[in-house]
């Protein structure tokens, strides 16, 4: 029996709307499973979280498609609803990717001016909202966008269907709308005191193994790894299709690892040590599914799903920032820190810091920080200024969780996708950060590289353990990204085609009074599964 774990803070939007009783009670599982299996399904949830108002839906518009259960009327405060939307009978190519729009009302309130004379101006409703969606998972895409229909009446959904947030909309604290997966969209109808905050799934047993608490092993293992697990749309726009069958591979490879530590620095197997694995771009559910029913028997406890709606002036973004953390000892607490600075994707897809303390002893932890940073979007220049705010953020968040520890911490473990070059001049500002001052970086004398060019992914040469390693060692420029600096004279970024950049980091900060021992290694075992050099680091801890 598994419970699911809170952080000791309030409830979040999500988990109180995943408490809602459901009005729709004639929709098996198994139903539920066949709906979804039919060409470009659509699940929609309205969830209602105020404390008044009642709401109703009513007047819906498909381009293409239609309700496989209609949606109800009424909706009381403190229940949802969920309906499905399908495609039309018969073969159509455009299915649902037209969208459905519905129109959400209150039925205590006409309009703006019903609102209570008592009531604060900014926490007056309007009167009705109207959701558009947008859906094509050709591409993994999913949108929707809400409007007042005194902005905008029937005449304008048409014009709003293509213009559409990603999925991540908020209206005057009262309204939003967020994903909830790859094909379900929940809106929300909340009263402004119920902010958005950051939300963490985790499972874990009812009580820990015996033989756990009375773990005697002086040494820690930690892996991690960016997985490209994303909606095959994009998986395949990096050149890594098949996201569900590379989810299943590399769960059954971190479950089974047949390989043993060695000295070299490049190991083609994975031990079968590994304590906590800590993984990047987790962002399909039906993987971190995959990943939770396969790793779960030896890594019981998990952290997954990781993510917080971002208010920015009308709109936020929320999309599940990817990172997962599965541990074979008990996870005592755990808080995702969302970065406040980022841009373009890397906004809307809510990267952050996911912390984790864990138990290692009687009273004794270590606190895990899961990341993955701005990636080097449109200019080197600009996403290398985001990350150095990155970094001043993460060197926040470090020292508040571990303010929070409820255990003796014997050390700080900060891994993940970093997307910072140690080789590269362009990323000195971020080299010198208070993080890479206080933590020690195992592989910082290591010039080899972990990440793959995007049309490198899928050649022959990098689909063997073996075939991955010699690139890797070869450092050749073909297969391996490269360097960057920044000329001055002409202001243009330039490669310099060395072969070795690594962005993945395994950083320590030991709380011992004895130094720590602490060995690194990159694996090759999960070539052609992914798009970046797996790293391990095993810690032996002196008490």
């Amino acid at each position: 029996m598994d419970k699911i774990l809170h952080s000791k803070s309030d409830k979040t939007v999500v988990q109180q709307v995943r408490e809602l009783p459901d009005l729709t009670t004639n929709i098996s599982e198994a139903k539920e499973n066949e709906i979804m299996r039919k060409r470009r399904p659509l699940k929609l949830t309205i969830a209602n979280l105020s404390a008044k108002d009642t709401l109703s839906v009513k007047n819906e518009w498909f381009k293409t498609g239609k309700f496989f259960n209609h949606p109800v009327d009424t909706i009381a405060p403190g229940q949802k609803l969920t309906f499905y939307c399908v495609n039309t009978d018969g073969f159509h190519l455009a299915g649902l990717s037209g969208g459905v729009a519905v129109e959400v009302k209150s039925k205590e309130r006409k309009n703006f001016f019903d609102s209570p004379l008592s009531e604060p101006k900014d926490q007056k409703r309007r009167d009705e909202y109207l959701i558009c969606t947008f859906f094509n998972p050709l591409v993994g895409c999913i949108k929707s966008s809400m409007f007042l229909s005194t902005e905008s009446g029937d005449d304008q959904i048409q014009a709003l269907w293509e213009p559409m947030m990603e999925c991540a909309v908020v209206k005057e604290s009262f309204y939003g709308s967020y994903r909830e997966s790859d094909k379900h969209i929940i809106f929300v109808w909340k009263d402004s005191n119920i902010n958005w905050s950051a939300h963490v799934s985790s499972i874990a047993p009812e009580a820990p193994p015996e033989d756990v608490l009375k773990r005697e092993s002086k040494t820690i293992s930690v892996f991690t790894n960016n997985t490209c697990l994303m909606p095959e749309g994009l998986s395949r726009v990096n050149n890594l299709p098949y996201t569900l069958e590379r989810a299943t591979q590399i769960g059954d490879i971190l479950l089974n690892p047949s390989g043993k530590r060695h000295d070299e620095i490049i190991n083609e197997d994975i031990p079968d040590d590994l304590d906590v694995i800590c993984l990047q771009e987790v962002f399909n559910e039906d993987a971190w599914k995959i990943l939770n029913d396969k790793l779960r028997s030896k890594y019981p406890y998990i952290l997954f799903d990781a993510h917080r709606v971002r208010v920015t002036n009308f709109k936020f973004s929320m999309v599940n920032s990817g990172l997962y953390i599965a541990s074979k000892y008990p996870i005592v607490q755990s808080k995702f820190y969302p970065f406040k600075n980022s841009y373009a994707e890397d906004a809307l897809s809510g990267k952050g810091l996911l912390c984790a303390e864990i138990r290692i002893g009687e009273k004794t932890s270590i606190i895990i920080a899961n990341t993955h940073m701005q990636a080097p979007t449109a200019s080197f220049v600009k996403s290398s200024a985001t990350r150095t705010e990155q970094y001043k953020e993460m060197e926040d968040y470090m020292s508040e969780f571990g303010d929070m520890a409820e255990l003796e911490v014997q050390a700080e473990i900060i891994t993940g996708d970093f997307n910072t070059d140690p080789r590269s001049p362009i990323d000195d500002a971020c080299l010198k950060s208070q993080i890479f001052e206080d933590f020690r970086d195992p592989l910082a004398h290591c010039e080899l590289g972990s990440c793959l060019k995007v049309v490198a992914s899928r050649l022959e040469e990098v689909q063997t353990p073996s075939g991955l390693k010699q690139v890797l060692l070869d450092k050749d420029p073909k297969f391996i990204w490269s360097s960057s600096k920044l000329n001055k004279d002409t202001g243009e970024v330039e490669s310099l085609d060395n072969g070795c950049t690594r962005f993945d980091y395994i950083l320590i900060l030991p709380h011992t009074p004895k130094p720590i021992s602490v060995t690194a290694q990159f694996h090759t075992k999960l070539a052609g599964l992914t798009d970046h050099v797996p790293i391990s680091a095993v810690l032996s801890l002196q008490s």
